[in-house]
């Protein structure tokens, strides 16, 4: 529809400005980056109204939370969000989560506490950034919860003595509690953030869980509701100074108006920084972090040792209060290398150095695997797809080979199709094994997700997955892709944000892994690597590209010494 297309072609055009501003800041604060070594810390999900009518009586008895003395905190006074998915896969394992937690607390014979599914009860584009919920979680549960316990659909949790441990802190104030990850370096996921000292900052391990007393919670929400008011409306003014009005005053357009040069430029400075926070989810833990930090004016992380992740000796497993499963996942059989179809974007320029180290990497182990690119070598050999070459977006040119895996013969009877760029690094193995988890009937969006535009409300925006870790669609979401009018502004448009932005108008289901990866192993913390073993990762930028393949991607029993 006209709609449709308008709609597509206005954000590929914010999508485009913002890109281009965040691309300006990378360069400039790239050179600033300084490197250190920092470690992690030690340690290395019932309807709403009913537990709102249970909970308001509860509080004619006991009186507000604020009186909950640390050794009276019961079950009833937590409520846990488990941040799910809605893909099939996820919510289930979030349902069985959420009867062991209730299953755990009769156990104890503890009244049950609240136990939400994050996207039942808030189905929203925005509402897996937890961001635009603020003010609901606070509305609902702000004046009668002690504290929100978040976690992850793979987390394990150990109800009783997480009551024991949340019982160490005290509830009437601010507190932000979590398993605390650092940055190995300065990181262009985090904006470079705390460039001088990168390790100086934590954030916390979603799959270790993380919790927010009432306090803090009931201010990040009313915070959030006076900044978004400011931001979604132009047309009133929000009874500013509405003790002395006339003491403000504004530009009449109609007669011009003007701005000094250092004003300008400082208030591009100021914009720079407030959109790349607001606009992309890049690293929602992180983002979280410094939104809750506030520049310093807030409060930081409080390191639980006993909230868990990643590998543990037998005597820290027996402290942990919470866990995160470090296998690989596993569904059943690896699906077949014949169902699976891998498409390199590539160019005549990186036909030497980068499908150099693909073809000795991981192209090796994929069985079907083409590489497209803008003029045609023998060598290689790459294809072209028609669509000249673009510095940066490439939407043309991922369509192409959708259009192509959709109609061409000899891929019509493949369920997936991936698509790397030219300096993406892929385990073929474990990636298979990982696809055992998933339906290719179903119209499947998979890797590692972004968001634009999704903390300006509940229902804005949209989530995609970031084109450099790898993108995995499934046969029925290539159909629903191609079948739609959605489709690329132009050639150079952000492929994986239009894709994204097309998945969600569509009902493609966007799903996120953790265990795709955007930037380079040393972008990421150590706490956070060693969940579990890793599908991908992205950029040869200031690192041995074979020795990441092969301390990172490769099996045990797989040769390691692949070379050029």
């Amino acid at each position: 529809s006209l709609w449709f297309r308008s709609a597509a072609d206005k954000m590929a055009a914010e999508v485009k400005l913002h890109r281009t501003v965040l691309q300006l800041s990378t360069l400039f604060l790239g050179l600033l980056a300084a490197v250190s070594e920092p470690t992690d810390s030690d340690q290395t999900g019932p309807v709403i109204a009913d537990d709102i009518t249970r909970q308001h009586a509860r509080e004619q008895k006991t009186g507000h939370e604020g009186d909950i003395g640390n050794n009276k905190l019961g079950l009833q006074d937590i409520v846990f969000i488990i941040q799910s998915q809605r893909y099939s896969y996820h919510a289930d394992k979030a349902h069985q989560l959420r009867t062991n937690i209730i299953q755990q607390a009769q156990e104890i014979q503890q009244e049950p506490p609240t136990v939400i599914v994050l996207h039942e009860e808030w189905s929203g584009r925005g509402a897996w950034t937890i961001f635009p919920l603020l003010p609901k979680i606070s509305q609902a549960f702000g004046q009668t919860a002690a504290w929100v316990f978040f976690c992850e659909d793979d987390t394990a949790v150990k109800v009783p003595a997480l009551l024991d441990v949340l019982r160490n802190y005290d509830a009437r104030k601010e507190l932000f509690l979590g398993h605390a990850l650092v940055d190995q370096e300065a990181t262009i996921i985090h904006h470079f953030a705390f460039h001088q000292n990168p390790g100086s900052f934590s954030y916390p391990d979603f799959s270790a869980g993380w919790a927010l007393s009432a306090p803090l919670l009931n201010r990040l929400a009313e915070r959030w509701s006076e900044e978004s008011h400011q931001s979604e409306s132009t047309i009133i003014h929000h009874f500013a100074f509405h003790q002395n009005p006339g003491s403000f005053s504004y530009p009449d357009f109609s007669a011009g108006w003007a701005l000094s040069a250092p004003l300008l430029n400082r208030l591009a400075e100021r914009w720079s920084e407030e959109s790349h926070q607001s606009e992309f989810t890049i690293d929602l833990k992180h983002e979280l972090a410094m939104y809750i930090w506030d520049k310093g004016n807030g409060v930081r992380l409080t390191n639980v040792p006993q909230f868990c992740a990643g590998p543990q000796d037998n005597k820290g497993t027996s402290d942990c209060v919470t866990t995160f499963p470090t296998n690989f996942p596993k569904c059943g059989d690896p699906v077949a290398d014949d169902a699976v179809f891998f498409a390199v974007k590539t160019c005549e320029k990186y036909h030497t150095d980068r499908v150099t180290v693909v073809l000795n990497t991981w192209g090796k182990q994929a069985r079907h695997i083409t590489y497209y690119s803008d003029t045609e070598s023998s060598t290689i050999p790459t294809v072209t797809t028609g669509v000249p070459n673009t510095e940066r977006g490439h939407c043309g040119k991922t369509y192409s080979i959708i259009r192509q895996f959709h109609s061409k013969d000899n891929l019509k009877n493949m369920d997936w199709l991936v698509i790397a760029d030219d300096d993406t690094l892929l385990s073929v193995p474990r990636l298979l094994q990982l696809l055992s988890c998933y339906d290719p009937s179903e119209p499947i969006f998979l890797g590692e997700r972004y968001g634009y535009g999704l903390t300006r409300g509940e229902d804005t925006g949209y989530a995609y997955i970031t084109g450099g870790g790898g993108m995995v669609l499934s046969r029925a979401a290539v159909t629903k892709l191609l079948t739609s009018s959605c489709g690329c502004p132009a050639n150079d448009s952000p492929d994986d944000m239009i894709l994204g932005m097309c998945s969600e108008m569509l009902g493609v289901h966007v799903v996120h892994s953790q265990l795709f990866h955007q930037a380079r192993p040393a972008d990421y913390s150590k706490g956070y690597l060693s969940h579990q073993p890793p599908v991908s990762f992205h950029k040869h930028w200031n690192n041995d590209p074979f020795k990441v393949y092969n301390n990172w991607l490769v099996e045990k029993s797989e040769n390691k010494h692949t070379e050029l």
